[in-house]
């Protein structure tokens, strides 16, 4: 009896040393057991101040479930019975300050903790503020020495993310000016500190760009292809260089008015010279052709893309057909001037867009600076132009 009663206290010894034993052996998967939600603290803090901003409304989504809790006096919205290990999206709106997005991180949290908070910095849109203004212009219309102004779009300001005046700013925010009837844009942006950087982008914009060219490609060569001046449709990016613009393409030019005949007919080519005063000062002849009416006038159209009017002129045939001079019968008015040479219809050459994009741009409270925006002359275009 005695044995039994030794050997029952024996057992339960045993039996509560391994009770113990597997007590104090806590392990991470019992904490999670135990303690699977957590508080979570947004604290909204005003960069420049480092103070609280009440009354901020932050929307998370845990679970699939949209949250909307209001900052207190200090600036802290909570959230109550989060899962660890669960990170989530956190919006932070109020107005007269930045926006933020961003995303609240719960995997490094200790199974321990009880409450975990995480702040987010914010910049005021009424104090601390640096301005950037400037005008719009682009190109739409290369046949003259004129830029054009832009209208209509935007011009927008997107934050760049990084470590200022001591503290990490992870989201990114835009501000957006619209270009005004005058083509000038203004821009307010908050800073704070010793200043902050902001990436400066023109929108992408299409319109019709009045251009001359000589031909597309495939169509035969002057004069069967006559130079033109149309509205084309051009792209205006920041992405891509400037697309190609016809190096020369003639404003005036004339042409036989009737058709040359006989087996071996050629086409004459004739070039047109006007001087200071817009007038047809001659007409050159670059191939003299074959097969036109002998010795003999014939009738020269002359044509302008670029204005002008009235002028009239006869080329002079040889025996052979052949086209040897033009007598000029009135020079007409108006035409665009040269001075003594053919006149171009391409003003322009092409030219890239500059300031559409500007990163790395830094600006700091009370700043003004001006950042005029040129489009250039199109980054691509609807048709291949010769």
């Amino acid at each position: 009896m005695k044995n039994k009663l030794i050997l029952t206290l024996i057992s339960a010894a045993l039996l509560a040393t391994v009770f113990v034993s597997c007590k104090d052996d806590f392990t991470e998967e019992d904490a999670l057991n135990a303690q699977q939600t957590i508080s979570y603290n947004v604290v909204v803090l005003d960069a420049a101040t480092k103070i609280g901003v009440e009354g901020a409304e932050v929307k998370v989504v845990i679970d699939g479930i949209e949250q909307v809790a209001t900052t207190n006096t200090l600036g802290t919205a909570t959230f109550k019975n989060v899962k660890i290990g669960n990170d989530f999206p956190v919006a932070i709106n109020k107005e007269g300050f930045t926006s933020v997005n961003t995303t609240a991180e719960t995997s490094y949290v200790e199974y321990r903790q009880a409450e975990v908070s995480s702040i987010v910095y914010v910049m005021s849109l009424t104090t601390n503020l640096a301005t950037v203004s400037g005008k719009v212009e682009i190109e739409t219309d290369v046949t003259n020495e004129t830029r054009e102004k832009i209208t209509s779009g935007t011009v927008k300001a997107i934050f760049e993310p990084g470590n200022y005046n001591g503290i990490y700013l992870s989201s990114n925010f835009s501000i957006e000016a619209t270009i005004s009837a005058e083509g000038t844009y203004e821009l307010k942006l908050p800073t704070f500190g010793t200043g902050v950087e902001y990436t400066i982008i023109a929108n992408d914009i299409e319109v019709d760009q009045k251009i001359a060219y000589n031909k597309k490609p495939g169509e035969p060569d002057f004069p069967a292809t006559l130079p033109k001046a149309e509205n084309i449709k051009t792209v205006f990016s920041h992405n891509g260089g400037a697309v190609s613009i016809p190096s020369f393409v003639p404003a005036v030019f004339a042409t036989m008015s009737v058709a040359p005949t006989g087996a071996s007919a050629a086409v004459a080519r004739l070039y047109v010279e006007t001087d200071p005063d817009g007038k047809i000062d001659y007409i050159g002849v670059n191939n003299m052709g074959y097969g036109y009416a002998a010795s003999t006038t014939v009738p020269v159209v002359i044509s302008s893309l670029l204005g002008g009017s009235g002028a009239t002129a006869n080329a002079n045939t040889d025996a052979l057909g052949r086209v040897t001079s033009v007598s000029i019968v009135n020079a007409g008015t108006g035409y665009p001037d040269e001075n003594y040479n053919t006149p171009d219809a391409t003003y322009n050459s092409s030219v890239s867009a500059s300031n559409l994009y500007t990163s790395n741009f830094f600006v700091k409270s009370g700043d003004i600076k001006v950042r005029n925006i040129y489009y250039g002359t199109g980054s691509s275009r609807a048709i291949e132009i010769q």
